[in-house]
């Protein structure tokens, strides 16, 4: 377990320097609860804080930072997120880059160098970088004094938003041995805590725990009528967010009023094209358009002043994603408000997505017996979860909820696929001579397959690197000749192959039924929070979250 004692000369050594870095930063003061922190921190104790959304968790890390010249490492699940902060960060003239699919290799290269000579303040990277050599390698040679984990209920299997990959971020805490670790999210449940504790190895860690009364926000709730909602979006002054529960949902009330709303309106879901939302979300927050509808997927690092009005179509999973989301309305002080609109098929809907995250035992044994079918001589399957669901005539959600949670039992393990390999057999020679190259290549270069007898696997990229065409390009090429009769071509597989090395034995069933069981009760005490009177529903909030 890691120390917790207070260094005493280190807090002294910071907090000489905070007055002068605050006011760097255009600080008058820390917030409560920002104060127990910055404080903790500079005392090189391991902090854990539970705050909502919009609160400026940032600067909890960024402040000891600089009072310590620190080298501080940033966990970050989103990428919009890692950019608004890192260029937060140059414009106040302080040292920062990322490691991300933001940038090219190249330019990836380059920061962990720069990270390496010690020109790095902050630096900020997904968890899934844990798994390249070069991030390993540059860390080892610099170690940072610092890591931070935001969004820490990723690390959690109890959390809404559960990433595997966070689980590596405990085992590179225990290498690296920073001087702190300090551990963030607004997602504050008893099993959370628990769980980021135990995984960050920080049991004897200070907690921090503010959720503030946003005294700004007015709530209410309403059986959702479609005259309604209109009204209330037309009558808003500002910007406007519209969530809803699902992607479905998202485009019928968008598609049934867009050409009603004033200001215009656009949509924001994960099945978008990127370029898409970047350019909606781009578009929202210039304020071009006034009106946006959205899944949860939009929102984090949404640093918008001047929404007005948050409407809940249908029900919210939880207390907690509907704190989150309306913390958005009115950062800049100014009166908004934050509308639920229930009805019976919102709630079904939730009732859905709980069943689908928790198949019971017996989908299991059907998803373990498909995947047996289909594995190869080494044990692999290639197989899509859409491709299962429909073998099954199940959902594709619910069989990726069965391969996580096989995953993370050892059940199964996915293979990280380096090449992308496509797979073909040959059956005549082509007369003309830029085909007949392509397939000579795929003889030339080709493996012969080891589970498809007369098939080659070959790599698509070095293929088309030898022909001097685009991958792509050689894509569409081997699909004429398959048309034509030439060759018979699988594509790559696109998903991770999995390879069973165990059985669902390992799996607690229990378990998972507690967690199903676990959000049914957060449902209901949305429930709650709806039938309380609207006047009553800011109190309603805040001891919720004071007891929890």
């Amino acid at each position: 377990m890691r120390n917790n004692i207070l260094c005493k000369a280190t807090y002294e050594r910071g907090a000489s320097n905070l007055p002068r870095i605050l006011k760097e930063m255009g600080f008058e003061s820390l917030r409560p609860g920002q104060s127990d922190a910055v404080h903790n921190i500079l005392g090189k104790r391991d902090t854990l804080c539970f705050m909502p959304t919009a609160f400026g968790k940032s600067a909890i890390y960024q402040i000891p930072t600089l009072c310590l010249g620190w080298k501080t490492l940033v966990f970050s699940p989103l990428l919009s997120l890692m950019q608004d902060q890192v260029e937060s960060l140059q414009n106040k003239g302080f040292q920062a880059g990322q490691v991300s699919s933001n940038q090219g290799a190249a330019e990836n290269s380059l920061t962990m160098s720069d990270w390496e000579m010690g020109e790095l303040s902050f630096l900020f990277v997904a968890p899934e970088k844990l798994s390249n050599d070069r991030f390993v390698r540059s860390m080892t040679k610099v170690r940072p004094d610092f890591i931070v984990v935001d969004e820490a209920h990723c690390i959690s299997s109890w959390g809404d938003t559960f990433r595997p990959s966070y689980q590596n971020i405990g085992l590179f805490v225990e290498l690296m041995n920073p001087s702190v670790v300090l551990a963030m999210t607004a997602t504050k449940t008893h099993e959370v805590e628990s769980d980021v504790k135990q995984k960050l190895s920080i049991a004897g860690c200070s907690k921090v725990d503010y959720f503030p009364r946003r005294e700004n926000l007015i709530y209410s709730s309403e059986a959702f009528q479609l005259t309604k909602f209109l009204r209330s979006v037309n009558n808003a002054i500002g910007s406007v967010i519209v969530y809803c529960a699902s992607i479905r949902e998202v485009e019928e009330i968008y598609n049934l009023t867009k050409t009603n709303i004033i200001g215009g309106a656009l949509l924001y879901h994960g099945e978008m094209q990127s370029g898409k939302r970047v350019s909606n979300q781009s578009m929202f927050m210039s304020n071009r358009v006034r009106v946006m509808f959205a899944t949860k997927a939009f929102g984090m690092g949404i640093d918008k002043s001047d929404i007005r009005t948050i409407i809940h179509k249908g029900y919210t999973s939880s207390l907690e994603d509907y704190a989150q989301e309306t913390g958005r309305a009115g950062r800049d002080g100014k009166e908004s408000k934050c509308i639920l609109m229930y009805d019976s098929k919102s709630m079904d809907v939730q009732h859905w997505f709980i069943d689908s995250k928790f198949p019971n035992k017996a989908m299991f044994s059907r998803v373990y017996r498909h995947l047996n079918l289909k594995k190869d001589r080494n044990d692999y399957a290639y197989i899509s979860n859409k491709s299962i669901g429909d073998a099954l005539g199940v959902h594709g959600a619910v069989i990726g909820s069965c391969i996580n949670v096989m995953n993370q039992a050892g059940v199964i393990e996915k293979k990280v696929l380096s090449r992308k390999l496509f797979k073909a057999k040959i059956l005549k020679e082509h007369i003309n001579e830029k085909y007949q190259n392509i397939i000579s290549a795929i003889e030339d270069l080709g493996v012969p397959s080891e589970s498809d007898s007369g098939f080659y696997e070959v790599d698509i990229d070095y293929v088309a690197s030898t022909q001097n065409i685009k991958t792509p390009t050689l894509r569409n090429k081997l699909k004429e000749l398959n048309k034509e009769g030439y060759i018979i071509f699988i594509p790559p597989f696109r998903g991770s192959p999995v390879k069973i090395v165990g059985t669902l034995s390992l799996i607690s069933f229990e378990t998972l039924e507690r967690k199903a069981e676990s959000e049914r009760q957060k449902l209901g005490t949305v429930q709650n929070y709806i039938n309380c009177p609207d006047t009553n529903k800011q109190e309603f909030l805040h001891n919720y979250f004071d007891e929890s």
